[in-house]
This record gives C-alpha cells, structure tokens and sequence, in this order.
C-alpha cells in the first residue's frame, strides 16, 4: 500500500509540479500536491492538468511528424549555358516536336534536316548547351549503347549518340519541357579558354504548413557565377521547362523534391541546402500559434489550479 502511495504521489508530483517550478510558491512541490488533493475541487484540478498534458503532448506528437520530414521541396530559376537531365526510375521523358532542326545520328559530322515528333527513351542522358548566343546543341546518349529513341519520319531508331542542333537565326525561340534528375551548370576548369557554365539563378526552399497544407516559402538561395547545382536522394522527378531566345544562355525553371540540394562552387566546399527545423519554424505560423496558445493554455491553467487549492 505504501509503495502505490509513494507512486501516486511521485505520479502526481510529476502532473502537477511544472505548475510550481516556474514562479515563488510559499510551499514545495509535496505541499502543493497535498493542497491539491484535499481541495473540494480535486478532479477540476485533474482535469486541468491533463488537459494541459495532452495538448502538450498533442503538439509535440504533431511537431515530430511535421520535422522529422527531411524532404524539401526545391524550385529552381536559373539563367544557364549547360543542363543536364537523367530519368528519374526509368519515368520516360517528355516528346519533343523539332521543327527544321539538325541532326548528327551517330555524333558524326554527318547531318541531316529534320521534322517531327522525336521519342526519347528512359535509358538515355539529355544535355543541353548553349554558350552566349550560340545555337542550341542537345546532345542525347546512353552508357548502355542502347538507342537514344526514335523520330517521327526517321528510317529506324537513332543510334546511342544523337546530336539535335537547333539554329537561332532571328528571333527564333524555343520552349521544352524537362522532367527527370536535373543539373544545372557545367565544370569550371582550369587552363580551358572557354567552358559552358551557370551564369546566375535562384533557389527557393518551400514545403506545406503542417495543418493548414498551404505552401511556404523561405527566403532564396542566390546561385553564382560558375556554379552547379543538384538536388540529391530525390522522392519525385523535378519538372520544368528552358526557354531558348536571343538572351545568352538558357532560362531554365523546375521544381523537384528530395533531402538535400547541393551548391558545387569552384574550388571552394559545397553548400548544402534544406528545409531545417528552424527553417520549418520560422516559415510555418501554424506551428509558432500553437506554441503560443500552449503557453497561454499553461498560463490559465496554473492561476485556474491556484484558486482551487486556496
């Protein structure tokens, strides 16, 4: 009997002693519960206490589930001379309609006119470059020396190396869809003249409020001269669209989820880049009411318990 006294005292203790430790109490803890327990209004007490536990224990629960999220959502906009593009688990890649573009089948010199719908296959890597205002070169090949795909019209299937080149003459433009794992940049290298490179861009860090659902977003990530960037351990393929015109380079925009984007800067660490806790925190006032209301909530209900006990 004395050892369930001694537990529900130290339980009780336990309920009732955060209401003690923050302010001068003319009596210790072990008063405070006697006081409590030999008031008329004991269960009002209990009541309060608990009430006050649980949505304490509600927002901590809701809190968890809502950070331990380490995805961040990345949407990107970028002014870039070299793209790079891979499937994302083998998705196919969006169809592109050429239009009087040039095509080398074979990366030879060899070239030909085309026309029509070209079909890429998930096996192949798309590369986009375009240094200042050059005409377009969209180079398509496959590690595995399988075909690039197909093009509407075209005598059987394109070879493992394709080279699409799309003349800018005038105010020609262009717009293509992308979708898969995208790189945007190219290497900067030493005793090289000239190398295709990020010119400038920005990153912006979004994500969902964790109850309103509403998208957020964070302050942005400025992107150098000479950078590259990638998004690592991605959950869905990035989706998005260059633009070619008479402006240098290409204007490229996509948006792509997973656990941490990677700034490489040129003979300096990467920067890594995602939604922390206090990222999530800052941006998300759902989270920061919450909080708040429980501190009210604690408040009332250590003056509530105060007038019951005395």
């Amino acid at each position: 009997m004395s050892r369930y006294t001694s537990y529900e005292n130290g339980l009780l203790k336990f309920l009732l002693g955060i209401f003690v430790a923050t302010e001068d109490m003319p009596y210790s803890a072990t008063d405070f519960v006697k006081q409590a327990k030999s008031s008329e209004k004991n269960w009002l007490i209990w009541i309060l206490a608990g009430s006050f536990w649980l949505s304490l224990l509600t927002i901590i629960i809701l809190s968890l589930i809502y950070f331990v999220n380490s995805k961040t959502l990345f949407n990107v906009s970028a002014v870039t001379e070299k793209i790079e593009v891979r499937s994302f688990k083998d998705v196919r890649f969006p169809s592109w309609l050429l239009n009087k573009a040039i095509l080398h089948d074979g990366c030879d010199v060899e070239a030909v006119e085309v026309s029509g719908l070209l079909t890429i296959n998930s096996t192949a890597t798309i590369e986009f470059l375009r240094v200042g205002k050059g005409d377009l070169l969209i180079t398509l090949y496959s590690d595995e020396s399988k075909s690039v795909g197909k093009l509407e019209g075209n005598a059987g299937k394109l070879s493992d190396c394709v080279i699409i080149q799309l003349l800018l003459a005038g105010s020609r433009t262009f717009t293509m869809p992308i979708d898969g794992n995208i790189e945007i940049g190219g290497e900067v290298k030493e005793a090289v003249e000239r190398v295709p490179v990020l010119l400038d861009g920005q990153i912006y860090i979004a994500d969902k409020g964790i109850l309103s659902q509403e998208y957020y977003v964070s302050s942005p990530q400025e992107l150098s001269l000479g950078d590259k960037f990638s998004i690592q351990d991605q959950i869905t393929q990035s989706s998005g669209f260059v633009l070619i015109n008479d402006n240098p380079g290409m204007k490229v925009t996509f948006a792509g989820k997973g656990s941490v984007g990677v700034i490489e800067r040129y003979k300096t660490e990467n920067i890594t880049l995602k939604n922390s806790f206090w990222t999530k925190l800052f941006n998300d006032e759902t989270v920061v009411l919450l909080w708040v209301l429980l501190v009210a909530l604690y408040t009332i209900t250590k003056v509530s318990i105060r007038f019951c006990i005395e």
